[in-house]
């Protein structure tokens, strides 16, 4: 990290778009966009929704975002990152959780990112027939030509157990 270094501490809260001349660190919480010239580091009390750009990228708190770091990229031991990665090196310490797409060495930029951004996992979805109050997810509604179709398998499925009628003999 760099001597001349701009922190946004904990407890602050900011929503936009930021760049930073020299190097930056995160403590608080942000949404947006981040880009550094050098180097960037989201600081284990810090929590971004947000794209980051710079030279270095050092994760040791929470991102919701894509990171592009143009030379490496460190995800710490608590770093939580949800998001795609472009990064000339990576190094991943254990207990770090990432869950996404990445593109790591020499021409990484240079490549499309062939997947969107990941989504968060999903909760899990009420099942029918159960006091659903409580919960916020809506139960998708059935259509009727699944409706029918299932109906018309209920029947060939209910028919196999029983006996055949017996063919009427050829003349």
């Amino acid at each position: 990290m760099a001597d001349n270094v701009t922190v946004i501490g904990p407890g602050s809260v900011i929503k936009g778009d930021m760049a930073f001349d020299n190097a930056a660190r995160i403590q608080g919480t942000f949404e947006g966009t981040i880009s550094a010239k050098t180097d960037l580091h989201i600081g284990d009390t810090g929590s971004c929704k947000a794209d980051l750009t710079a030279n270095t990228v050092q994760i040791d708190g929470s991102v919701e975002g894509d990171v592009v770091a143009h030379e490496s990229l460190q995800l710490g031991a608590k770093a939580r990152l949800v998001g795609n990665i472009t990064a000339g090196t990576l190094v991943v310490v254990q207990g770090a959780t990432f869950i996404g797409h990445c593109r790591v060495g020499a021409g990484a930029e240079s490549i499309a990112p062939a997947n969107p951004r990941p989504e968060t996992p999903a909760q899990p979805r009420p099942r029918p027939g159960t006091n659903n109050s409580a919960r916020a997810t809506p139960v998708p509604t059935v259509t009727a030509d699944l409706e029918a179709t299932l109906a018309g398998l209920e029947t060939k499925l209910a028919s196999m157990g029983k006996p055949r009628p017996a063919a009427a003999p050829q003349a």
